[in-house]
């Protein structure tokens, strides 16, 4: 069953609604709420009109996951983003979708691997000969800003299209595959 062309239509508005939005915050430091809210409430009832698979046996069903997972988290963080408040922990998880599973297994991985991780540490402090700091890059200043901003997303964009043919090459519904990866994947760097 292949995404209708309706959904897909509806998803690149609401998402470039959100971009829109995002772009005019950074710039006037203002949110338009009630746009906000109609972005929020779009992607709410689109992520709702799409089925639930738990467990997706092909690309068009994994493309629709997809979609629905990143709708949902993009509502999420939209919603959370308005309300002003800071992030706990239960709202990332579930912005990010994280099972709990996930979770519940993660402290023995990290308590597993800890030691091995300070020895690798210690070895690469044993090893390096560091002669000075390494600053971050100054985002404050525009003109570094706008620089940097550039050069990633001209990266972002050259790997693009070069997953695209790849996915073209490796299966018949590459164009579905290559809208996701273009619609989706800069607004996700673009998030702050």
């Amino acid at each position: 069953m292949a995404i209708d062309e309706k959904i897909l239509d509806e998803s690149e508005e609401l998402l470039k609604a959100m971009k829109k939005v995002q772009m005019f915050s950074s710039k006037y430091r203002g949110i338009p709420v009630n746009e906000l809210v109609r972005v929020i409430n779009g992607m709410r009832c689109l992520e709702d009109s799409l089925p639930n698979i738990t467990t997706p046996k092909n690309a068009d069903e994994a493309t629709t996951n997809e979609l629905k997972r990143r709708l949902h988290g993009e509502a999420a963080h939209l919603d959370h983003w308005v309300s002003g408040e800071p992030y706990d922990f239960e709202t990332v998880v579930d912005i990010y979708r994280i099972p709990k599973e996930d979770l519940e297994e993660l402290r023995p991985w990290l308590l597993e691997n800890k030691e091995p991780t300070q020895k690798s540490i210690e070895r690469l402090f044993g090893k390096s000969d560091v002669q000075s700091f390494e600053l971050p890059l100054a985002a404050d200043i525009p003109s570094v800003r706008r620089a940097a901003e550039e050069v990633a997303r001209t990266k972002i964009q050259h790997y693009h299209r070069v997953i695209g043919r790849y996915i073209q090459r490796l299966s018949q519904i590459g164009y579905c595959q290559l809208f996701v990866i273009s619609v989706f994947c800069p607004i996700f760097y673009e998030i702050k």
